[in-house]
C-alpha cells in the first residue's frame, strides 16, 4: 500500500506525540529518535505533496468520491495553475 501525504502527515503527528511522552519521562535517545521518524515523514509527505491541479486529481482519483475539502483543494491548485500560466504567458 502507498502511503498517501495525509497518512504521512498523521505517522509524523503521531510520532511527535510519542516524542514528547518519552521527553517527559526522560527517555531523550528514544524521544530523539521519534522526532527523527516525524521528521522523516514530513520530508516525503512534502516530496509526494501534490504541486498541481493536474497532480492532485491524478493522486485523489474518481472526483465521485471527493468531499468537499478535496474539491476545494482541486480548485486552489487549479487557480495557482491558471495564475502561474497567466504568468508565463502560457495559455490556462
Amino acid at each position: 500500500m502507498t502511503a498517501t501525504t495525509q497518512d504521512l502527515q498523521r505517522a509524523a503527528r503521531e510520532y511527535r506525540e510519542i516524542a514528547d511522552r518519552h521527553e517527559a519521562n526522560g527517555r531523550h535517545n528514544l524521544a530523539r529518535n521519534f522526532r527523527a521518524h516525524a521528521a522523516d515523514c514530513d520530508q516525503r509527505a512534502e516530496e509526494i505533496r501534490p504541486k498541481t491541479g493536474a497532480e492532485f486529481a491524478a493522486a485523489h482519483g474518481d472526483s465521485s468520491t471527493w468531499t468537499a475539502a478535496d474539491f476545494d483543494s482541486e480548485f486552489v491548485y487549479a487557480e495557482n495553475d491558471a495564475h502561474r500560466a497567466a504568468n508565463h504567458g502560457l495559455a490556462a
